[in-house]
Formats: structure tokens, sequence, C-alpha cells
């Protein structure tokens, strides 16, 4: 309901993950406030919009949720975070393990009936999301990797190599700060 209000150019531009500046992020971070404003004026949905607020911003809700209301707020943020990576282009399993390495054992059953509604496997694929400036050489990395200017410098499919961690002393440190998934190979296990 919130993004009724955005610009039409940039909700595409989060739909597809790209960059945004300042002023978008701004615009979109008050998406969720708008969206349970609306919802709180509607009788008999007081509930849910407690649920869309505390999905949106569980680390500053100002009054803790209950039991039910955090329970229905997980699977909200579940399924919003699924919808993004696979409108993105990711598959549902590579979603499923992204959201895994995201948040932990403590989603589990919560993907795993996510999983069973996509009618894919819950395969337990071991994803990892670090910093840019943690990869080490056989790590695959599972996103594009872009400096501040939105230059590519490899994308996701690419396995680290040796030269490429030599060569990451010269980034910036901002993007070694940058959070990347990757997926480890039989190699790079043995090293971690």
């Amino acid at each position: 309901m919130g993004y009724v209000s955005l610009p039409i150019e940039l909700v595409d531009k989060a739909v597809r993950g790209e960059p945004l500046n300042a002023a978008e992020e701004l615009l979109l971070s008050e998406v969720p406030r708008v969206t349970q404003g609306l919802l709180a004026r509607i009788p008999r949905l007081e509930n849910v919009a407690a649920i869309v607020a505390y999905a949106a911003r569980p680390q500053i809700a100002k009054i803790p949720a209950s039991a039910d209301v955090a329970a229905n707020a997980a699977v909200l943020m579940n399924v919003l975070e699924f919808d993004a990576l696979t409108s993105r282009g990711e598959s549902a399993q590579t979603a499923i393990a992204t959201l895994r390495a995201r948040w932990g054992a403590n989603n589990a059953p919560l993907l795993a009936h996510l999983a069973a509604l996509h009618n894919t496997a819950d395969s337990g694929t071991q994803l990892r999301e670090i910093r840019v400036c943690d990869v080490v050489p056989g790590m695959i990395l599972m996103d594009d990797l872009r400096t501040d200017l939105g230059t590519l410098l490899v994308s996701s499919g690419y396995e680290v190599s040796q030269s490429f961690v030599d060569r990451m002393r010269n980034f910036g440190p901002g993007l070694l700060a940058e959070r990347v998934r990757v997926r480890i190979s039989r190699t790079a296990s043995a090293t971690t």
C-alpha cells in the first residue's frame, strides 16, 4: 500500500535491486510507516497494522510485540524477502538458502514451509553473507560486485581467486565493508 505513493521509477529500481541514492533510500524507508498508518485507520485492522510495523522495523519497535504479532511478522518478513529475491531472478532454492544465511536457524521451520509451497527441495544449501574483505579463494560470489559508482568489478558466479584477493587491497573501505552472498566450494571450506 505504501508503494502507491512512490514514483514508479523508484519502485522499479527497488524491485530490480539497483543502487539507490540517499533521497531514494529515505523515501523507500518511509513505506512501512505509511502502510502502517493507512492500515491503522481501518477498523479491525489494528493487528495487521502492528504486524506490518513490526515486520518492517522490529529492532526499533516502540512497543514489544506480542508473540502472535512477532510470529506473523516473521512470516511476512520471510515472504517479502523471498519475493524480492525471486523478483531479481533468483531461483526459489537459492532465495531460501539466502534467507537461511541471512537470518540463521531461527527461521528454519518457516523456510521449510516456504520451500514446500514453492515445490522446491529445502536442500540446506549453505550460503553465507559476509563482508567483501572476508572473501577467500574458492568462494563463489552469488551477487554482482560493483563500485560505489556502479561499475561492475565481477559478476555473480565468479569464483574468487588469489589474484582477486590481492587486488582487494586497492578497494576503498566502503566496498570492503559491503556484504556479499557467497557459496563455499570444497577448496574454500577447507581454509575457512
